[in-house]
């Protein structure tokens, strides 16, 4: 019983997380003791703390998370015996996406998005209602909405989001010949890609000198590194294909300068606000 209240509070705490950057919103939504008389918000406060009940609903439902896309290469298959490792096995090649082609479902990430992103200004304002009726439905999904303020802050989350996720993978520590630790500096997909030619390359060395070796863990990190890095770039592409087709290029800067209602933060609201919601009301 200590151990699922541990893990609850837990879970809130890194929820907070996604509720950071109050878009939409001309200033940060703050918790009642922090307004002034000038500035009644508490309107877009408890509009949050809605939210923040629906994230914890949805928090355990991985499909709400994760993107789930196609093999690189289908047609792909592992060596016969893992002591085999020459460069012409398809393990040692490079697979690439091709954006053009790869399908996946996205409307599960969108729909996460939406909840995120969404103002009590929403849906005609009627978001606190839409929200609130809804406040026990774990299967709740907020309608979708074409062409508007909340579509274009929808499809900037999901670039935001797979941005910060790919950025994650930006440093990889991995062992030189010598057995010493080093930190490869990884700026790109390229970097990644440079870093597993040159593992795959040691690879090579290795059974040539050792008649057969067992793949190193080095080696199938940087590959599942590339892999993910990968997806993740294609759906980034994906959500700026979406928002230039939607809304176009110069067009969608200038909604992101001058519309409060398009507007996306670049740096995160003060933390101490997002604690406030672990307080009771």
């Amino acid at each position: 019983e200590q151990q699922m209240e541990n893990s609850n509070a837990l879970l809130k705490k890194q929820m907070l997380h996604y509720l950071q950057f109050d878009d939409g919103y001309q200033e940060c939504v703050a918790p009642p003791k922090q307004l002034s008389s000038k500035n009644d918000g508490r309107a877009a406060w408890e509009f949050k703390e809605l939210k923040f009940r629906h994230l914890l609903l949805i928090a355990r439902n991985s499909k709400r998370w994760h993107v789930f896309l196609s093999p690189r290469s289908p047609k792909a298959k592992p060596p016969q015996q893992s002591t085999i490792l020459a460069s012409t096995t398809p393990a040692m090649r490079i697979p690439k996406f091709a954006p053009s082609r790869v399908q996946f479902d996205a409307n599960p990430i969108m729909a996460t998005c939406r909840l995120i992103v969404m103002t009590h200004f929403d849906y005609d304002e009627n978001a606190t209602s839409v929200l609130s009726d809804n406040l026990h439905e774990a299967s709740f999904v907020p309608p979708r909405t074409e062409g508007d303020a909340l579509q274009f802050r929808e499809l900037m989350c999901v670039l935001r989001f797979a941005d910060m996720a790919l950025k994650s993978f930006f440093a990889w520590s991995t062992k030189n010949l010598d057995g010493a630790m080093a930190t490869k500096k990884i700026a790109s997909i390229e970097d990644q890609i440079e870093l597993v030619k040159a593992l795959n390359e040691k690879e090579r060395l290795k059974a040539e000198q050792h008649h057969g070796n067992e793949y190193s863990s080095d080696w199938q990190v940087a590959h599942l590194h590339l892999a993910e890095m990968q997806a993740l770039q294609v759906v980034k592409e994906v959500a700026a294909r979406m928002i230039q087709s939607i809304f176009g290029a110069e067009d969608s800067q200038t909604l992101l300068n001058s519309k409060p209602e398009y507007s996306m933060r670049q740096a995160p609201c003060p933390m101490s606000y997002q604690a406030a919601l672990l307080k009771p009301s």
